[in-house]
């Protein structure tokens, strides 16, 4: 699968435990693969905006910087998501513009990509200190 299909694969599993996807022919018992997973994502159109919406901020930001030209009018920022395959994928988060700008709008999915990510657990100790009355 390529990083978009994973995206919208993703969607419609999380469609498939809010109970949306019952409205399908193939139902949440279909098995999701590269072959069907347009053309399931296609018959969901429509349902989909508040899904994807909600999905392109992603839960990670990756520090990441975008390689190719970008908005000049738009805010961005690199984030991603682990999918449930253990893959991690990453995208453009478009963001701001103004009262009349609708970042949401501009294509994402398309362009998301596969990343690397190695996670480690880190100890930090925090200090809270506070004055002692004299």
């Amino acid at each position: 699968m390529t990083p978009e299909q994973l995206i919208k694969k993703e969607i419609l599993l999380i469609a498939s435990k809010e109970g949306l996807w019952d409205t399908f022919s193939d139902g949440p018992e279909c098995e999701i693969t590269d072959k069907n997973v347009d053309t399931l994502y296609g018959d969901f159109e429509g349902l989909s905006e508040d899904y994807e919406e909600e999905y392109r901020g992603g839960d990670y930001n990756t520090d990441l910087q975008r390689d190719d030209p970008v908005f000049s009018y738009f805010e961005q920022k690199e984030v991603a998501r682990k999918m449930s395959d253990g893959r991690w994928v990453g995208w453009t988060y478009w963001y701001g513009g103004g009262n009349h700008a609708y970042p949401e709008e501009v294509e994402w999915m398309e362009y998301a990509y596969f990343l690397e990510c190695t996670e480690r657990e880190v100890l930090t100790t925090i200090r809270d200190f506070k004055k002692i009355p004299a």
